[in-house]
C-alpha cells in the first residue's frame, strides 16, 4: 500500500473521524490550558512533548474504538450495523492492533512519568475492556456504560494530560481546576446518553437494555436537561475557577457568557418544549463551545503567553477543527446578521420614511398592502 492510501486505510478502520473532530479537541484544549496553566515555554523539547502527546491522545483514542469493534461483531450483525474490523482479515487486524499500540505506548518513552501515571493509563485500558470484553461487558449494563464510556473519553484523559504537564512543569498548580475535572464527566455523559437514545434500535435488535431504554421516553427527556442544567452550570463555574487560578483566563468566562447567550434560543426549546430535542440536530447546541471556539480560545491564550507557539496553529486547524462547524457557524452568522439585525434596521431607516411620505398625499401602504415601488407601477400604468 502507498502512504495516503494506508492512512485512509487505517482512518476508516478506526474510525478517526468519529473521534478526531468530537472529543479529541476538547483534550487537546485541555492540553493547550495545561500549557499556559503550568507556563511551559516554547523550546523544542516542549514542542515534542506536545507531539507525542498529540500521537499517544490519538493513539488511546484509536484503540479504544479498535476493542469496541473487535468485540462488537456479533451485536453490529444482530442490529444490522458495518463493523469496520469484519470487513479486514485477521491479518490486517493485528498489523492495525500492532500500530495503535506502537501510537499509545511509544511515547510514554519520551513523554514525563511517573507511577502515578501508570495507574492513569492502567485505568483507562480497564476501562476499555470492562467495556468491551466478553462475560465483562459492561457496555450491556444499564447504570455503568455511560460511566465507563466518560471516564475513558473524557475523565482519565485529561486528569492524565494534566498529570503529564504538571510533571513536565515540575510543579503541581497551586490550584487544582477540580470543577473542570467535574464538568468533564457531565460533558462526556450527557455525549454518550445522547449517543444511547439515537442508538435505541440498534441496541433493541442486538438485546442490550440501555439507560434510555430503561427510563422510556419521558423519564430519558427529563433526565436529559438533568445533566444539559448541570452542564451549563458546571461551564460557568470552572470558567469563574480558571479566573482565581489566573486572571489571563478571563477570556474563558467572555467565552462561556457570549456562547451560551448566542444559543440561548436553542437551549430554551430544550428547557421549556422540544420533546423530543435529544432526536433534533439542537441536542449538539454545546459541541461547537467544546469542539471548536473552547480549543481556539486556549490555544489563542498559549500563543499570547509565548508567541513561538503559533507554530501549531496549522496543524491544529488542519486536524482538529471540523469544517462543517465553520459553514454552520458563517451560516448562522449571516442569518442573524441580516435577518435579526441589518435588515430590520435598515427597513426602519428606509421603509418608513417612505411610508410617511405616502401618508402625505393620502396613500397608507399598509392598507394597500403593496410596496412603494409597485403602488407607483399601478397608478401610471
Amino acid at each position: 500500500m502507498k502512504l495516503k492510501s494506508t492512512l485512509a486505510f487505517i482512518s476508516a478502520t478506526t474510525r478517526s473521524v468519529d473521534w478526531r473532530l468530537s472529543f479529541v479537541p476538547f483534550i487537546m484544549a485541555c492540553v493547550y490550558l495545561w500549557s499556559s496553566l503550568f507556563n511551559i515555554g516554547f523550546s523544542l523539547g516542549s514542542l515534542s512533548v506536545f507531539a507525542l502527546s498529540v500521537c499517544t491522545t490519538f493513539g488511546f483514542a484509536a484503540l479504544g474504538y479498535f476493542i469496541n469493534e473487535f468485540f462488537d461483531k456479533a451485536d453490529d450483525l444482530k442490529a444490522g450495523k458495518i463493523n469496520k474490523l469484519s470487513l479486514i482479515s485477521r491479518r490486517w487486524q493485528l498489523a492495525l492492533f500492532i500500530v495503535i499500540l506502537s501510537a499509545c505506548f511509544l511515547p510514554w518513552l519520551y513523554l514525563p512519568k511517573n507511577t502515578i501515571t501508570f495507574y492513569l493509563i492502567l485505568a483507562e485500558l480497564s476501562c476499555f475492556i470492562l467495556y468491551s470484553a466478553p462475560y465483562l461487558r459492561m457496555k450491556r449494563s444499564t447504570y455503568f456504560a455511560g460511566i465507563l464510556d466518560t471516564l475513558y473519553a473524557y475523565l482519565i484523559p485529561g486528569l492524565l494530560s494534566y498529570h503529564t504537564y504538571s510533571l513536565l512543569a515540575s510543579r503541581l498548580s497551586s490550584s487544582v481546576p477540580i470543577l473542570f475535572f467535574i464538568a468533564l464527566f457531565f460533558i462526556g455523559y450527557r455525549n454518550i446518553f445522547l449517543h444511547q437514545i439515537k442508538d435505541i434500535l440498534g441496541d433493541q435488535k442486538a438485546g442490550m437494555i440501555s439507560l434510555p431504554m430503561r427510563l422510556g421516553v419521558k423519564s430519558s427527556y427529563v433526565f436529559l436537561k438533568l445533566l444539559y442544567f448541570l452542564e451549563l452550570v458546571l461551564i460557568l463555574s470552572f470558567s469563574v475557577e480558571l479566573i482565581f487560578i489566573d486572571k489571563r483566563y478571563m477570556p474563558c468566562l467572555l467565552l462561556a457568557i457570549i456562547y451560551l447567550g448566542y444559543v440561548q434560543a436553542d437551549l430554551l426549546n430544550i428547557f421549556k418544549g422540544a420533546t423530543y430535542f435529544a432526536l433534533l440536530p439542537i441536542r449538539h447546541v454545546l459541541d461547537l463551545l467544546y469542539q471548536l471556539w473552547f480549543p481556539l480560545l486556549q490555544l489563542s491564550i498559549l500563543v499570547w503567553i509565548d508567541w513561538r507557539w503559533v507554530i501549531i496553529v496549522p496543524f491544529h486547524l488542519l486536524f482538529f477543527v471540523n469544517r462543517d462547524f465553520i459553514v454552520t457557524f458563517y451560516g448562522i452568522t449571516i442569518d442573524y446578521l441580516w435577518y435579526r439585525s441589518l435588515r430590520p434596521l435598515l427597513s426602519a431607516v428606509l421603509n418608513y420614511p417612505i411610508f410617511l411620505l405616502f401618508k402625505m398625499f393620502g396613500v397608507d401602504l399598509i392598507k394597500e398592502k403593496k410596496s412603494a415601488l409597485s403602488y407607483l407601477k399601478n397608478k401610471f400604468r
